[in-house]
């Protein structure tokens, strides 16, 4: 996994329409892996960019949000290596 420097975050590598195809795609390989994945990673990126966008009320809430988006992005990324394997193994055409 590579890394970003601090304060920016990896860019998505699904948008959400691929991550919606994806999702579809459980029943077709008796496996609900794809659809969990792709839920988890599009409800990350929605956070991560409600973080990244969020009012601070002040210099401390604004770290936080810096916190929360970072880690957000960085669970979405982490997450998003994982599908990239899943659709590698089952075939899968993104």
């Amino acid at each position: 996994m590579s890394r970003t420097p601090a304060g920016r975050n990896q860019p998505r590598r699904f948008n959400n329409a691929q991550l919606a195809r994806v999702a579809n795609l459980s029943a077709a390989i008796a496996c609900e892996c794809p659809n969990h994945l792709a839920e988890l990673i599009i409800n990350l990126a929605a956070f991560e960019q409600y973080s990244n966008e969020c009012a601070s009320r002040n210099l401390e809430d604004a770290q936080l949000h810096v916190q929360l988006n970072h880690s957000a992005g960085q669970a979405r990324s982490i997450l998003e290596d994982s599908l990239a394997r899943l659709i590698e193994i089952e075939g899968i055409k993104v």
